[in-house]
C-alpha cells in the first residue's frame, strides 16, 4: 500500500498523485479525505488547518481533517447541527466568517474558534456534476489572510478527491447490483418452480402462491430461494433443475 503521508512539496500535480495512488490502492473513504486535507495545507503558503467533508445520503456525513482538532471542530457543527459548512453544503454557496470574534451567527463554535487561536474561515462547496457533494472548510489563524488563488487551488484538489469517490462509489453500486442481478436470474426458475408446487396444492393464483413462500422464508429466517428450493426437492424427490444458461447466438449465414 503507498504511503499516504504527504509531503509538503506545495504541488498541485504532486497532491493529486497521492490521491490518485490511495485510491487505486483501494483505500477507505475516510482516509482519503483525512490525506486531502492534510494536502490541502501543504498548497498554502500560511499554516492553515483544512477538513473535507463528504455529504452522504445517509445518516452521517464522512469527516476528514488536517488535525484531531480540525475533525473536532468540524464535527462540533455536526452536533449542533449548524454551522457555516452545513450551511455551505445546504445552500451550494461559499461561507466566510471574516473575524470569528465579531461574526454573530455561530456564536458558541466561534467561540471554540477563538480558542483554538482561529481569526477566519472559509467554507467552499465542492460539486460534481452539478451537485454539491463536499464542502472545503479552511480555518485561517489570527493575523493571517489568504487570497482568492490560494483557496481556488485547495478547492480543486477537494474536488478531484471527491469526483474520484463518487465516481468509485457509482461503480461499486453497479458492481452489487450486477450480482444481485445476476443472483435473481439464477433463483427465479427456482421460484417458479415452487410456485406452481403450491398453486397445485392450493388451489391459488400465482401471487396469492409468491406470498405464502414469503410469509414462509419470512417465518423461517431463510432465503425465498432457499425455502423454495426446500420445496421442490420435497414434494419431486430431487433438487430443483437449475436455470438454462443465456447462450448468445451470432446472426444465421446468408443463404446463397
Amino acid at each position: 500500500m503507498s504511503d499516504t503521508r504527504p509531503s509538503r512539496s506545495g504541488s498541485l500535480l504532486g497532491a493529486l498523485a497521492q490521491i490518485q495512488d490511495l485510491l487505486l490502492d483501494a483505500t477507505g473513504p475516510l482516509a482519503v479525505l483525512h490525506t486531502t486535507a492534510l494536502l490541502m495545507t501543504t498548497l498554502l503558503p500560511v499554516r492553515v488547518g483544512c477538513a473535507l467533508v463528504m455529504a452522504a445520503d445517509r445518516e452521517h456525513d464522512t469527516v476528514g481533517g488536517s488535525s484531531a482538532g480540525i475533525t473536532r471542530l468540524r464535527q462540533l457543527e455536526t452536533a449542533q447541527g449548524d454551522g457555516p459548512s452545513l450551511a455551505a453544503l445546504a445552500r451550494g454557496v461559499a461561507i466566510t466568517i471574516d473575524d470569528v470574534a465579531a461574526d454573530q451567527r455561530w456564536v458558541p463554535l466561534c467561540g471554540r474558534l477563538r480558542k483554538q487561536g482561529i481569526g477566519s474561515l472559509v467554507a467552499v462547496p465542492v460539486q460534481v456534476a452539478g451537485r454539491t457533494v463536499a464542502v472545503a472548510t479552511l480555518y485561517v489563524p489570527r493575523h493571517q489572510r489568504l487570497l482568492e488563488a490560494h483557496v481556488r487551488g485547495v478547492v480543486a484538489l477537494g474536488q478531484a478527491a471527491a469526483t474520484s469517490l463518487v465516481v468509485r462509489e457509482g461503480v461499486e453500486e453497479q458492481r452489487l447490483l450486477n450480482e444481485q442481478l445476476q443472483q435473481a436470474a439464477v433463483s427465479r426458475p427456482v421460484i417458479d418452480q415452487a410456485m406452481g408446487i403450491v398453486m397445485a396444492l392450493h388451489g391459488c393464483r400465482a401471487s396469492e402462491a409468491f406470498t405464502l413462500l414469503r410469509e414462509r422464508s419470512q417465518s423461517a429466517n431463510q432465503p425465498v430461494r432457499k425455502v423454495a428450493a426446500d420445496l421442490v426437492a420435497a414434494a419431486t424427490g430431487r433438487p430443483p433443475e437449475p436455470a438454462r444458461p443465456f447462450v448468445q447466438r451470432g446472426p444465421r449465414p446468408l443463404q446463397t
